[in-house]
């Protein structure tokens, strides 16, 4: 197996995310540029990165995902509304690995990897939150149903739980991870 790091993305590392990015159809590169880029306008270095990650195995670029904070008003009231959503809550999204390499842990490990680096930053384990919608439509020929619960067993490996969302009468909109249930996926 392939030598696994998961770290968060830094000046050398542009040129890979830009293709990820464009493979991955998500367009987060723009949005998160500042704290990878080498220097700002001001030429001083740019922002520590804390939110973009990326997965690595023997040093090549094979997947992405993006932390912050769960304080966003356009989140799902499923996040929002969460008894565990605190003002230091965690938002986890667009969770990307290269279908070349999907299948061998390396999205687990990147999930796990780039929350404890989130936290590490943040000074402590917060709940997280992610909302499975942005996946769940991507591709119109799949069934979101069945992608949904293969979503579902995937984020669970790391402790996520679905959130109920009695107002639709569905389970698989939004996951929760409460701290205490947080999973290494290597460790079952």
């Amino acid at each position: 197996m392939a030598e696994v790091e998961v770290r968060a993305l830094g000046p050398d590392d542009v040129d890979a995310m830009v293709d990820l990015d464009e493979q991955s159809g998500y367009e987060v590169y723009e949005a998160y540029a500042d704290y990878i880029e080498e220097e700002d306008e001001d030429g001083d270095g740019g922002e520590e990165n804390n939110y973009l990650w990326g997965v690595f195995a023997d040093d090549e670029l094979v997947g992405f995902c993006v932390t912050g904070g769960a304080d966003d008003p356009d989140l799902p009231d499923a996040v929002t509304e969460h008894p565990l959503n605190e003002d230091m809550s965690t938002f986890l999204s667009h969770v990307y690995v290269d279908p070349d390499y999907r299948g061998n842990g390396y999205g687990a490990r990147l999930v796990h990897d780039a929350l404890l680096g989130y936290w590490e930053s943040e000074g402590e384990q917060q709940p997280a939150f992610l909302d499975l919608s942005e996946y769940l439509f991507d591709d119109p020929d799949a069934d979101p149903m069945k992608l949904a619960h293969l979503l579902i067993d995937f984020f669970g490996k790391n402790g996520f739980e679905p959130i109920p969302d009695d107002e639709h009468d569905i389970t698989y909109t939004c996951m929760v991870l409460d701290p205490k249930n947080f999973k290494d996926p290597d460790a079952e």
